[in-house]
């Protein structure tokens, strides 16, 4: 018998060990990508900075880059409203805007957010400011 020439069990064994190989890394990378996967519906995006950005959605949902959108962290905005409108003005202060009239504003990067009144019960869509002291949300039914 000639040493040089592969046994075909030995191709088949090999092969098998390199395809369960390949299988159990591809699961391992999707369940990793999964688990950094965001779940929720997502209806405004404000980009601060070329690294900097603020996302907000569905049931309360506010996220938060500081790498240019590659990766997120989720916020406690402590709302499960739903989330429509969100503008930074400085790096600390940035409102955000809802169902039902509902407005949050934080003064620390977004750490926290407190509850403002903002006189209606129409959803907000959109917000725009000219500084921290003047801005303006419109919403349903012509709200402005």
């Amino acid at each position: 018998m000639d040493s040089r020439k592969v046994q075909p069990w030995r191709l088949w064994v090999g092969v098998a060990v390199c395809l369960i190989f390949s299988l159990s890394n591809a699961r391992r990378v999707a369940a990793q990508q999964d688990e950094n996967r965001i779940r929720d519906h997502l209806y405004a995006v404000h980009m601060f900075s070329e690294t900097e950005a603020w996302a907000v959605g569905s049931f309360g949902a506010i996220y938060h880059s500081k790498d240019g959108g590659k990766q997120w962290t989720k916020q406690d905005g402590k709302v499960i409203e739903t989330l429509y409108g969100v503008r930074f003005v400085t790096e600390k202060e940035g409102w955000i805007s809802g169902k039902s009239g509902l407005i949050l504003h934080s003064t620390d990067g977004g750490a926290t957010w407190e509850k403002q009144v903002s006189g209606t019960t129409h959803h907000l869509f959109n917000l725009a400011f000219l500084d921290t002291q003047r801005g303006v949300a419109v919403g349903d039914f012509g709200t402005i």
